[in-house]
């Protein structure tokens, strides 16, 4: 884990292990610690802000099967969800992945959503009651809507199809507009989308920047200062090939930003044929 002065332009590491890999980052709006995903391990886990104190938070199989955690988030009240990226890696087409929700005070977790392509990154609406899933394999965007108590999916649909070529849709972020920002995988760009899921801009470096840069896997924006609308790229926060989190120097932030947050019910994906 690095932390990133943005404003500095330096980075200093926070926390290493010789048997993770990290694949985001998130602090829980109740506690304040800072939680990571360990992708390879099937766990999370949580530290404080200068990365001291790691514990397990919650590992193991979900309703019997093994998770592969790449992307979490938190809702108000401090529950843990959880994308499981199965699909991600072998058998790469298996649409196996799930939404887990694991619950902030008894730690029970329950998988709300199945039969995903690979979801990679999860976020609210600014109204938290209906949530952006991004996955991976499916190069696609689905909209869910939560039940009122946020414990399972009232409604869901697939929302943005991204035509990206050799790309595949990452990690995601929400502005306090309700704007939506997609990170590229093999790709360094970010694309924009309003919340009726129309382009609004796509974020792409200098080609003199990107030198050694293949991907914007996950994305963070400053909680701080309004933005725009259409957003402008200055403002808007960083993105990085590695699990970003917007701290904006907080030693014990309350929430990571107005943006994060996922989704689950007990739905279940079908293939595109099946849609109406």
């Amino acid at each position: 884990m690095l932390r990133v002065d943005t404003e500095g332009k330096t980075a200093s590491p926070i926390y290493t292990d010789d048997r993770s890999a990290l694949t985001s980052a998130q602090f829980n709006p109740q506690n304040g610690r800072l939680y990571v995903t360990d992708f390879l391990g099937g766990a999370v886990r949580s530290m404080t802000a200068n990365g001291q104190d790691a514990q397990e938070v919650f590992a193991g199989p979900v309703d019997g099967t093994p998770m592969q955690p790449d992307d979490i988030s938190f809702d108000a009240a401090g529950n843990l969800f959880i994308a499981d990226a199965a699909g991600a890696r072998a058998p790469y087409w298996d649409a196996s992945g799930r939404i887990i929700r694991v619950d902030g005070a008894t730690a029970e977790a329950k998988a709300l959503a199945s039969g995903l392509e690979s979801p990679n990154g999860v976020a609210f609406s600014p109204s938290n009651n209906a949530v952006w899933v991004s996955l991976n394999t499916g190069n696609r965007v689905d909209h869910l809507t939560l039940s009122k108590d946020g414990k399972s999916i009232a409604a869901a649909h697939p929302a943005i199809y991204a035509s990206v070529g050799q790309a595949q849709v990452d990690s995601i972020a929400v502005d306090a507009e309700g704007n939506l920002y997609v990170g590229l995988h093999n790709r360094p760009e970010i694309l924009i989308y309003d919340p009726n899921g129309q382009l609004l801009q796509t974020i792409t470096l200098p080609a003199k920047d990107t030198a050694g840069l293949s991907s914007a896997t996950n994305v963070a924006i400053n909680p701080a200062p309004p933005r725009p609308t259409p957003p402008s790229v200055e403002p808007m926060g960083v993105f990085s090939t590695h699990s970003m989190l917007w701290q904006k120097g907080y030693d014990s932030p309350t929430a990571a930003d107005d943006n994060s947050a996922l989704a689950g019910s007990d739905w279940q994906a079908k293939p595109k044929s099946d849609r109406v």
